[in-house]
């Protein structure tokens, strides 16, 4: 698949079946191709060798037969090539933090972690994280990129006068609001869950956090009830609940022998599931109130959510989610640091690539259901991790040049090659099979074993 600065103009997807490879020099025909298999070839049309690999100026043409038809690809320089191999990787959901990661110092509001005068004073100020989309998502699929807005007045029923306490408080009402305009999005997952954004309230605080004992906690979005499998440890109300590194001040106390059940001040605004108590970052246990007395950071971390579904006649693109993050009080912008950790990354090998490449190799025209080009989805195959079905030999920087009588100019596209795997399972697939058509085109086009094994394949 080719692609310029504005839409793609040549495309086609191949099913990648094990067949065996034409003897070099072959001159490719339709009678001497079957539908779905994919040869590069030189100018003339004869297949390259597949046990040789391509190297300096060679040019060469990727050929496929559909319907019964030969098709092939401009020819390509070699030279001319950066290739990749970014064979069944997966998708990278976007972080960013407000404030502290857990580990730094620092806190959310303008006034300073332990500046207890300056914290109290700031009750009843009003402030908001602005969170602004960067991708047609589910709920816009026209492509306007509004935003999740989420404003608190900052309130202390609990009356606290530690500014480390208020800091909290402040994290967890902006969590809340962030949750439920989270929930206004228009999909709904499979499990019940953030549907955009996750917000977590993070802390620093030098301490271990205590097991709420050998048990294993129901967790369910929107809740802030909590149940566990077994007895929890004694702990006091306004201690404070860890799931994982998300912070939940609990308003009720549980007494060690008969409690299976806590309150929190809070809704759970994870996704609905089971935590087990421990003491890890991925487990479930608490801190109390007095070893939060000295903690360094409180932050908010803001983790993109997998869009739930996709319809490439109706969301046209697919992607994760991208956003970009403010945070001010009364209007103006404050001092905590937004820092973003992990950038959004598609990945490689999703079936939705593969649906929404298909939909713009149709150019302007669209997808309607009644009207234009057919509707024609690309179904998913059924593979144990539900997602990873394609692979991907990303061929950038194919150079083209076009020469007038005055000058030249000098363009680069992309083109993909997309090798649809066995589909039985998650780790076995076409690539593996003997004498596999990729396996020549791998070979052929110098994409080292190892690139290969270190992308997901076995």
């Amino acid at each position: 698949m080719f692609r310029n600065a504005n839409n793609n103009f040549f495309a086609f997807v191949c099913n990648n079946q094990a067949i065996a490879e034409k003897a070099s020099g072959t001159v490719i025909s339709a009678s001497n191709m079957a539908d779905g298999e994919v040869v590069l070839v030189d100018r003339d049309n004869q297949a390259l060798n597949p046990a040789a690999a391509i190297s300096g100026t060679t040019r060469f043409k990727i050929a496929t037969r559909a319907g019964g038809k030969l098709f092939y690809s401009p020819l390509i320089n070699f030279a001319d090539c950066t290739i990749s191999a970014g064979l069944v990787t997966n998708a990278t959901n976007q972080v960013t933090t407000i404030g502290s990661d857990g580990t730094t110092a620092g806190g959310i509001g303008e006034f300073g972690i332990t500046d207890d005068t300056a914290a109290v004073a700031a009750i009843g100020n009003s402030y908001y994280v602005l969170i602004e989309k960067q991708d047609n998502d589910e709920a816009n699929r026209s492509g306007y990129h509004p935003s999740i807005t989420a404003q608190v007045k900052l309130t202390n029923p609990a009356g606290f006068t530690a500014a480390e306490y208020i800091h909290i408080r402040l994290a967890e009402q902006l969590r809340e609001a962030i949750r439920k305009n989270d929930q206004l999005e228009a999909s709904t997952p499979s499990v019940k869950g953030p549907k955009y954004v996750r917000a977590e309230v993070l802390v620093a605080d030098g301490t271990t956090k205590t097991t709420v004992g050998s048990i294993t906690l129901t967790l369910t979005h929107g809740s802030t009830v909590v149940t566990a499998s077994g007895n929890f440890a004694a702990m006091a109300a306004g201690s404070y609940l860890v799931l994982g590194q998300d912070v939940y001040r609990t308003a009720t106390a549980t007494n060690g022998s008969s409690d299976t059940t806590v309150t929190l001040d809070f809704p759970y605004a994870g996704p609905s599931g089971t935590i087990a108590g421990g003491i890890t970052a991925a487990t479930a246990g608490f801190i109390t109130a007095a070893n939060l007395a000295d903690l360094t950071g409180v932050g908010i971390r803001l983790t993109g959510s997998a869009q739930h579904s996709f319809d490439v006649n109706r969301e046209r693109k697919w992607s994760v989610s991208r956003f970009n993050v403010r945070f001010a009080k009364d209007g103006e912008n404050v001092g905590a640091a937004i820092t973003t950790t992990t950038a959004a990354n598609q990945g490689l090998g999703e079936w939705q690539q593969v649906a929404m490449e298909e939909y713009e190799s149709f150019g302007a025209l669209g997808q309607r259901w009644v009207s234009d080009i057919p509707a024609a989805l690309r179904s998913q195959n059924t593979v144990t991790d539900g997602s990873r079905v394609y692979g991907l030999i990303s061929i950038r920087e194919v150079t083209t040049k076009q020469n007038a009588l005055i000058g030249q100019t000098i363009g680069k596209t992309t083109y993909h090659i997309w090798l649809e795997l066995d589909g039985n399972d998650a780790t076995t697939d076409q690539l593996e099979a003997a004498g596999a058509t990729q396996d020549a085109i791998l070979a052929q086009l110098n994409v080292a074993a190892a690139d290969v094994a270190a992308n997901g394949q076995a």
